[in-house]
């Protein structure tokens, strides 16, 4: 991943600078080769947000004490946004032209590989479907006719049986 981003941020940042088609005022000339404790820390924020939700990218960063989050302690908000713009995991032109989901292949296969290995499920465990609602144009978009949401990308999970009463119990708080 560290390898593959400083590949990408040379052929986006370091190559069209010569070209002069990067502005002097871009933030991108700011750009410094990452390492993998600085990756484990742009990945740990990502991490957080998915917790943590807020209106937008720079609330992460806000001093305001509504928005307080601890993302701004660990890295500025510049440098995360030029590493999420850059984030890369696969060389594109390794990638063949007819498959999509080539260049994020390796970090699924990493994480499958994690899950399968730490994840025991129990003696009760419920396979869901889901509907993500998705307008925009991919490959991989689908269609369901008895759905709530007909076009989005399909997602199918494990959900234990604690979970499951977890989700009736915010059910029935929401409807009260």
């Amino acid at each position: 991943m560290v390898r593959e981003t400083n590949r990408y941020a040379e052929q986006v940042i370091i190559e069209p600078i010569n070209d002069e088609s990067i502005t002097c005022n871009s933030h991108l000339n700011d750009w410094v080769e990452t390492n993998a404790v600085e990756m484990h820390v742009f990945w740990g924020i990502l991490l957080w947000m998915g917790l943590d939700k807020k209106p937008s990218l720079s609330h992460y960063w806000s001093r305001s004490e509504l928005y307080n989050s601890p993302a701004c302690k660990f890295m500025p908000r510049n440098r995360f946004e030029i590493l999420l713009r850059m984030w890369h995991f696969a060389d594109n032109a390794a990638c063949p032209p007819g498959d999509r989901l080539q260049k994020i292949q390796i970090l699924i296969s990493y994480l499958v590989s994690k899950y399968q290995k730490f994840y025991i499920p129990s003696e009760t465990v419920c396979i869901d479907e889901t509907m993500v609602l998705f307008r925009g144009r991919l490959k991989f978009c689908q269609y369901i006719k008895g759905k709530k949401h007909t076009f989005g990308i399909k997602n199918i999970h494990a959900v234990r049986k604690w979970q499951l009463h977890l989700q009736y119990e915010n059910l029935l708080r929401q409807r009260i």
